[in-house]
């Protein structure tokens, strides 16, 4: 009977144990269902950028272990939250409205509720001159400034400087004669000066005198927008110091542009192309320096190389036919710039210029503010004049005309070499003058090689004054055709010469001397000159000037050293004149020692009525 219980008692034993087992496996398969959703769950996203989430190409595995389809009963569904991105102290270039979101395919992850994102949305950065809710006059757009001129005393003379500050102080501006932290725009050439870079780190605007120059011109304070507005990131020692550059498919405005830029890298700009340059920066496609760039070899760019450049992107020197400067978009922007290059500089133009209670009392109080308030009434007053003198001239005008004598004061049987050849040069407003001269008798002149009287207030080195300088025989103020209108004929000529002792003195000559020689022959008789295209005052100019002296000048096609030897040989004097963008086009004739000489040896030597041949050499 013992060892019957004893069997009894070990079958249910067993069968206890038997009735146990599916228990746990039911309790471990719903821990295998839940450990991986409390423990293993997806890790927040990472942020590469400014607040981007990384998006994860199609066709990727996921990390971490996927989520079970569906929730255990009585457990809270998890939604995962994104954690706000860090942000970048350094500006990231928003150059347009960001491409549509990429879309990527559903892996079974939910990380909180869906917020459907408009295709249009644009992320931007925003910068600021002043405070846009605050309504600044435009005549004094730089208002709550406070300016600091650096590295242009070595540029510019004092004077000049002098004008900057005043039109500042007129503006509404301050300016300070040392850097300091009241400062908060620094105008500078360059970013490698101590004091900049300290400006720089103390979050100070870091500009030109071309950024001073465009904001007031627009008259409203507003952040950089060329390239030109930046101070070089580089030393004396300039990049392109050994470029040649030209420029093709630009108008007026922008070559004036661009030729500041490549200068600014120290390359030489010229408006001509030939097999000598270096590089061509065109707008389009097409165009003449375009087919002939292609023909010699030479690489062509846009406008964005350049710009590059100027920023300090050393990349575009060492790769200028890469994709970005081979686009050539006629329709955009062609300035347009790219930030992400210079993120130091435009950091202090995302906080805007505030205008506080104290900056305004100290503004409106001020002289500037005063005299602008002053300007403007005048202005005001002006207008409303204006509007009334038209009606006046004209009840006037006839009175006018009936007091003026028609009886010439010469006769028909007077000398025609007697008659005054009239030419007017450096006047704006002539039309009354040129009417008394033919009541008079006198003779527009048509040219100035036939005139005998140039009429001018002052010597200024105008094309007609100098063409006419080796046939004039007075050179005479104004008033010597009013006070010969009001006496009805022609007055002595030697109470109204031009006096002007500063002009003589600066191009050293003596109007009196020059005009008292009785023999004046043509001054560049015998004598062929090459101009090169670079020259300042143009060529075409020159040329006007040297023909009416009797001089030949060759600027279509450069002579070459044969034609140049066979000239000379009959007595005729070669001479070139250069400039120092231009010398590259002139080393053949310095290496056959014939002498280079500047735009003066022509404006300099007329006046002087002298050829100086050792005088404006060029080496």
């Amino acid at each position: 009977q013992q060892q019957q219980q004893q069997q009894l008692q070990q079958q249910q034993v067993q069968q206890q144990q038997q009735s146990q087992q599916p228990q746990q496996g039911q309790q471990q398969q719903q821990q295998q269902q839940q450990v991986p959703y409390i423990i293993q769950r997806p890790p927040p996203p990472q942020y590469p950028g400014l607040g981007m989430a990384a998006v994860r190409e199609p066709g990727t595995p996921a990390p971490g272990v996927a989520r079970p389809p569906q929730t255990p009963p009585g457990m809270v569904q998890f939604q995962q939250q994104q954690e706000p991105a860090m942000m970048n102290p350094a500006y990231r270039s928003i150059r347009g409205p960001l491409s549509g979101p990429q879309h990527v395919t559903n892996d079974g992850r939910s990380f909180g509720t869906e917020v459907p994102v408009s295709p249009n949305t644009h992320v931007e950065i925003h910068f600021y001159g002043h405070d846009p809710r605050t309504q600044v006059p435009l005549e004094m757009c730089l208002v709550g400034c406070i300016f600091c001129i650096l590295d242009y005393g070595r540029l510019f003379d004092a004077p000049t400087i002098a004008v900057w500050k005043k039109v500042i102080l007129q503006r509404g501006g301050e300016v300070e004669e040392a850097y300091s932290s009241r400062c908060t725009h620094v105008i500078c050439v360059t970013q490698r000066d101590s004091v900049v870079q300290q400006a720089i780190r103390e979050g100070k605007r870091c500009v030109t005198v071309f950024w001073l120059n465009d904001v007031l011109l627009r008259k409203k304070l507003q952040p950089p927008w060329l390239a030109l507005h930046f101070p070089s990131p580089y030393s004396d020692d300039k990049p392109c110091k050994n470029q040649i550059i030209s420029s093709s498919g630009f108008d007026r405005e922008e070559r004036i542009r661009l030729k500041q830029m490549v200068l600014a890298t120290g390359a030489k700009y010229t408006t001509y192309l030939t097999r000598l340059n270096s590089l061509l920066i065109t707008k389009k496609r097409e165009g003449l320096k375009y087919q002939k760039a292609q023909e010699w070899s030479i690489s062509t760019v846009n406008l964005q190389w350049v710009q590059d450049v100027m920023l300090g992107h050393y990349e575009a020197l060492r790769l200028p036919m890469a994709q970005k400067y081979q686009q050539y978009d006629a329709a955009e922007s062609t300035f347009r710039l790219d930030y992400s290059l210079v993120p130091h500089l435009m950091a202090a133009w995302r906080v805007p210029v505030k205008l506080t209670e104290e900056i305004w009392k100290r503004f409106t109080a001020s002289d500037a503010f005063k005299e602008a308030q002053k300007r403007k009434l005048e202005n005001a007053n002006s207008n409303k004049s204006d509007a009334t003198t038209p009606t006046k001239q004209q009840r006037m005008t006839p009175e006018l005309e009936e007091n003026i004598p028609l009886t010439p004061a010469t006769t028909p049987g007077d000398d025609k070499d007697k008659v005054p050849r009239v030419l007017f040069t450096g006047l704006k407003d002539v039309a009354s003058l040129k009417k008394s001269i033919i009541q008079l008798g006198g003779v527009l002149a048509k040219s100035p090689k036939e005139c005998t009287h140039v009429v001018t207030e002052k010597i200024r080195r105008t094309v007609k004054l100098l063409s006419a300088f080796g046939s004039a025989k007075f050179v005479v103020t104004p008033r010597w055709i009013t006070d010969s209108a009001d006496c009805n004929s022609f007055a002595d000529e030697k109470q109204y010469a031009v006096d002007d002792p500063d002009a003589e003195k600066t191009f050293g000559f003596s109007l009196e001397q020059v005009l008292q020689r009785a023999d004046r022959t043509p001054l560049f008789k015998g004598m062929i000159f090459f101009i090169t295209p670079g020259v300042y005052p143009s060529p075409p100019l020159l040329q006007e000037i040297v023909e009416s002296c009797g001089g030949v000048v060759y600027l279509k096609k450069r002579p070459t050293l044969k034609q140049v030897s066979t000239v000379t040989q009959g007595g005729t004097k070669f001479l070139v004149i250069s400039c120092d963008n231009d010398l590259h086009l002139c080393r053949d004739y310095m290496a056959k020692n014939i002498n280079i000489y500047s735009a003066e040896f022509i404006l300099t030597g007329v006046l002087r009525q002298c050829v100086d041949l050792d005088a404006f050499l060029l080496s």
